[in-house]
């Protein structure tokens, strides 16, 4: 919508660099309505000019040497974006169909040689003696930037391969060794579950355990430890060298959460910036002093973290963020509780350095303020709108 307002003379307010943008309002809605309109001129409104004339002739008044100046009310919206927790999640979370979170499976795969697990263990040609099986960890992954999750459902599931070259459990004599697998917390050095393993586990042979990952809170922490016996080879003569040993797949399968803690990172909350072409009237009447240019920025948000959002406006993209940018201010907005938290400002463009430009860029950067650390539950969102305002001379 494009009001016209007369003008007398010049009114600059290059002095602030904030303005309310409904104090701009009320400025547009003083037109007084008995104004002919630009560019129309009717012969009963000549007439009555000359009139006008006559009656300050005769009265001494001092009538215009010129006609009044009109000023344009001008806006476009230059930003209209959000973000929402979908798009604050890390790669390999994604929001399940019946609520909550999913966590993508990921394998780890390690392979172990006996030498690792076995104190007294090198090369070996003839029989095995029996042999301990020294504790070893086998981490389970979450995704990059996922800290820990409560898990609702969910399995950890350990696959052992035997590549040791013997049946590493029977001795094929009547002994049987074994085989512990912990499901261990490394942080709080708590064993939340455990299976032993007390049958033949023939070469080439693999076994699989599970654990039941529902009401716990999984992280980085956690780990399948493996320890046992093993009874030896008996009387069978085995050649075994040191790149003999275990592989085991371990991985976290079907898990879902109602919330995740993650690392945020700046770039997570960023939009991408936008640009308008002004028209060519307008171009040639951005003069300091005449033209007012305000950037109204609108931010709804439901965030967990306090969060700077830098917003810049320049007549080229190289210039914003930059000391000759006619815009460049910070707007902080405050961590949420679970409502909303809005914030309307307006900005007044420095008008010398946008004059003569073609196009107005705005762009923004974000920077989280203190700890990046958050809970996502599914009900973060941040939605921006950025309206260029101006108020631009008939002539």
């Amino acid at each position: 919508m494009v009001r016209v307002h007369p003008r007398h003379g010049t009114h600059g307010i290059r002095g602030s660099r904030r303005r309310s943008y409904d104090e701009m309002a009320d400025a547009r809605t003083q037109t007084p309505a008995h104004l002919p309109s630009p560019g129309r001129r009717t012969p009963t409104g000549w007439r009555s000019i000359a009139l006008v004339a006559v009656v300050a002739a005769m009265t001494g008044c001092d009538i215009p040497t010129e006609l009044p100046r009109f000023d344009t009310v001008w806006e476009a919206v230059l930003l209209r974006d959000s973000v929402s927790t979908l798009e604050l999640l890390p790669d390999g979370v994604s929001v399940h169909p019946d609520g909550g979170f999913a966590v993508d499976s990921f394998v780890t795969t390690t392979e172990v040689q006996i030498e690792d697990v076995c104190e007294f263990c090198t090369c070996f040609e003839g029989p095995i003696p029996a042999l301990d099986i020294q504790p070893y960890d086998w981490p389970f992954q979450l995704p990059s930037r996922v800290l820990e999750a409560e898990v609702s459902e969910g399995i950890a599931r350990v696959v052992l391969h035997n590549e040791a070259g013997f049946d590493v459990l029977d001795d094929g004599a009547g002994n049987v060794g074994h085989l512990k697998i912990d499901f261990f917390d490394t942080r709080s050095r708590t064993v939340l579950d455990s299976v032993r393993i007390s049958q033949p586990f023939p070469d080439g042979d693999s076994l699989t355990v599970q654990f039941d990952l529902g009401g716990l809170t999984v992280a980085s922490s956690l780990v399948a430890r493996v320890s046992g016996r093993i009874p030896g080879s008996g009387c069978d003569t085995i050649d075994l060298s040191t790149d003999g040993g275990f592989r085991a797949d371990v991985r976290l399968l079907g898990v879902r959460t109602p919330s995740v803690v993650v690392l945020l990172s700046n770039a997570d909350l960023n939009v991408a910036g936008r640009n308008v072409d002004l028209p060519d009237a307008l171009v040639d009447r951005l003069r300091p002093g005449d033209a007012d240019v305000v950037l109204e920025v609108q931010v709804e948000a439901r965030l967990p973290v306090e969060t700077e959002l830098l917003i810049s406006a320049a007549s080229h993209p190289d210039l914003l963020f930059t000391e000759d940018a006619a815009l460049y201010t910070p707007l902080v907005l405050p961590a949420s509780d679970g409502d909303a938290v809005t914030l309307r400002e307006a900005y007044v463009l420095d008008v010398a350095r946008i004059q003569g430009a073609d196009q107005i860029f705005i762009d923004s950067r974000n920077r989280i303020i203190g700890n990046a650390v958050v809970e996502l539950d599914g009900g973060e969102s941040v939605s921006y709108q950025v309206t260029l305002h101006g108020r631009i001379p008939s002539r």
